[in-house]
C-alpha cells in the first residue's frame, strides 16, 4: 500500500512534516501562497506543485482527484482483488494540527483507519464547545466523526449551535434570494449539492437525515472509495465551487468542506454512525 499526503498550503509553517512516520510514501504540497521558502528543503518525501490561489482547500482536493483519477483506475485494475495494495491519500491543510492536535499519533495507527477516515475534530480550541470535546475525550477517541443535518447544524455526538454556521446559513440564503432563487427546503448543503448537479449524478447522497462531517476538510480515503464516484461528480463539484464567480470559492467553499465524508463513506457505514 502506498500512502500519499496531500497538503493544501498557503503560508503556514510546515515543520510538522519532519515528524511524520517513515511509512508515508509521499507528501505532495500544493502551494498557493507565493512563499516557497516556507517549504522544508531536502525533505525526502516532499513533492511541490504551485497552483493559483483559488478555491481554498476544496479546489486543491478536487484538483488532485481529477489529476489522478484515470491513473488510479489503472492502478486498481492492475491490483484487482489484492486488498493489501489498496492505496490511500490523506488530505490536510497547511497547519493540520489546528484542526487535529493528535494527527501525528493518528498517522502511527493508519492500519486501523477506515476506508474513509475522519481526521479533523475541531475548528479551533473553542469549537466545538468544551462539553462536546469532552464527550470525545471520555470515549478515548483521537479521531472524531461529527453528524450534521442538511443545513449544517450539529447533532452528533450532541446538538449544539455554531454561531459561525448560523452566519453561513444567513449569508447563503441571502445570496440566492437576492438573485430571485429559493434555497432547498432541507438546507444549504442540500442546496449546494443539488445546484451543482451532484445529487443528479449520485442520488444516494440525498438519502440520509444526518450526514458525517470532519473539520477543516481533513480526511483520509482509499482510492477505491474515490473511484466509486464517477469523475463527472468531481467535475461538477468544481463547477459548484465557483458557481458565484468568486475565485476563492465563496460560501460554497465552506459548504464543500462539510461534504467530504458524505462523498466517501459507504452508505451502510453512514447508517451505522447515525444509529450509534
Amino acid at each position: 500500500m502506498s500512502h500519499t499526503i496531500v497538503v493544501s498550503h498557503y503560508r503556514e509553517n510546515l515543520d510538522w512534516l519532519w515528524t511524520l512516520p517513515d511509512d508515508i510514501t509521499k507528501v505532495i504540497i500544493y502551494h498557493k501562497g507565493n512563499r516557497l521558502d516556507l517549504i522544508p528543503k531536502n525533505h525526502p518525501m516532499v513533492e511541490v506543485h504551485t497552483l493559483p490561489n483559488i478555491g481554498r482547500e476544496g479546489h486543491t482536493i478536487l484538483y488532485h482527484i481529477l489529476a489522478n483519477y484515470k491513473h488510479w483506475q489503472t492502478s486498481v485494475k492492475n491490483n484487482d482483488n489484492d486488498d493489501k495494495k489498496i492505496d490511500r491519500v490523506t488530505f490536510v491543510q497547511g497547519n493540520p494540527l489546528e484542526h487535529s492536535p493528535y494527527l501525528i499519533n493518528l498517522f502511527r495507527v493508519v492500519n486501523d483507519w477506515k476506508p474513509a477516515q475522519e481526521l479533523g475534530y475541531q475548528f479551533d480550541q473553542s469549537t466545538p464547545p468544551p462539553h462536546v470535546l469532552q464527550h470525545f475525550k471520555n470515549r478515548g477517541s483521537e479521531s472524531v466523526l461529527l453528524g450534521i443535518d442538511w443545513n449544517a447544524n450539529h447533532y452528533l455526538p450532541s446538538k449544539w449551535t455554531d454561531k459561525g454556521i448560523t452566519y453561513l446559513q444567513s449569508k447563503y440564503i441571502k445570496q440566492y434570494h437576492q438573485k430571485g432563487f429559493r434555497v432547498h427546503h432541507k438546507g444549504i448543503i442540500m442546496d449546494f449539492l443539488t445546484r451543482c448537479g451532484a445529487v443528479a449524478i449520485c442520488p444516494d447522497l440525498a438519502t440520509h437525515d444526518l450526514i458525517p462531517m470532519t473539520y477543516g476538510g481533513q480526511f483520509s480515503v482509499e482510492i477505491t472509495q474515490i473511484l466509486k464516484r464517477p469523475i463527472r461528480l468531481y467535475q461538477k463539484l468544481v463547477e459548484g465551487l465557483f458557481i458565484t464567480k468568486d475565485t476563492q470559492g465563496g460560501l460554497e467553499g465552506y459548504i464543500l468542506e462539510r461534504c467530504w465524508m458524505l462523498l466517501f463513506t459507504d452508505q451502510n457505514m453512514i447508517q451505522k454512525i447515525i444509529k450509534d
